[in-house]
């Protein structure tokens, strides 16, 4: 008899909230709202209400991961972190105080590491509710997720990952991470601006591929202005391979 096992993953941010629920690898049901909320908080009760509505218990699933969605990451080269100097690498991009709670995960088959505050209340409730479960910070995911794509190739590719209001970046070059950031933008001026700067600042200037992904229907006028700027645009067959989503692609790819 072949075993089953059920998976949720869980994609909290303060923009949106979203999870999956598979059963050996096949999608069984799939959540996502997009809202904005004033707190962790808040999200973690739009969860558990929505969770409750479609008669779900956490106890019934085999593994749970958290993707914690937010700006306040940084990447450090394995060669230079330490363990016992988290908050240093934070602190000048975030307004830390005593208390938080810093993490960082080891990105796979890249020698980098991401340090990042998770949201804690979340994740004690899952400590609580379910037990040992698995987080990540929502870079890392999107990093190994793409990296499956970029292992073998010998050019240079850059990501675009539309969230509702930020845009996160992402450069290979011959299969290994150049770049990672996260952009506010406001216009298709703002996002094209970031992405040629960047991708100047890593030589890249314009010779390299072109990939969207994430909410790319709700931003399809960028889309477009960035085309006629950009030469070489793929389509993304090679993720689209893996029959997921792009709007969706981290939440859906995590247990792909």
């Amino acid at each position: 008899m072949k075993n089953i096992s059920t998976r949720l993953s869980v994609q909290f941010s303060l923009t949106g909230l979203s999870f999956c629920v598979k059963s050996n690898e096949e999608v069984i049901d799939l959540y996502a709202e997009p809202t904005d909320f004033e707190s962790p908080e808040e999200v973690l009760s739009r969860f558990m209400q929505r969770f409750e509505e479609k008669g779900l218990q956490l106890k019934n699933f085999d593994s749970v991961l958290l993707i914690h969605q937010n700006e306040w990451s940084s990447f450090v080269p394995k060669a230079f972190f330490d363990e016992g100097h988290l908050s240093d690498y934070l602190q000048y991009n975030i307004a830390l105080i005593p208390t938080d709670y810093i993490a960082y995960d080891v990105i796979a088959n890249n020698d980098m590491i991401n340090v990042y505050l998770p949201f804690v209340n979340i994740n004690n409730y899952f400590l609580d509710q379910f037990g040992t479960f698995q987080y990540k910070h929502h870079l890392t995911v999107l990093i190994e997720s793409i990296f499956n794509a970029e292992r073998n190739k010998k050019t240079n590719s850059t990501y675009l990952h539309f969230n509702e209001k930020t845009f996160d970046l992402i450069s290979f070059k011959n299969g290994k991470l150049q770049f990672c950031n996260q952009f506010h933008f406001e216009t298709a001026e703002d996002v094209l601006y970031y992405l040629i700067f960047c991708t100047e600042q890593i030589g890249f200037s314009n010779d390299f591929s072109l990939f969207f992904l994430g909410k790319i229907e709700s931003h399809q006028s960028i889309v477009d202005f960035i085309k006629k700027y950009i030469d070489n645009v793929e389509n993304n067959e090679r993720l689209a391979s893996q029959k997921l989503p792009p709007e969706h692609f981290i939440l859906l790819n995590q247990h792909a």
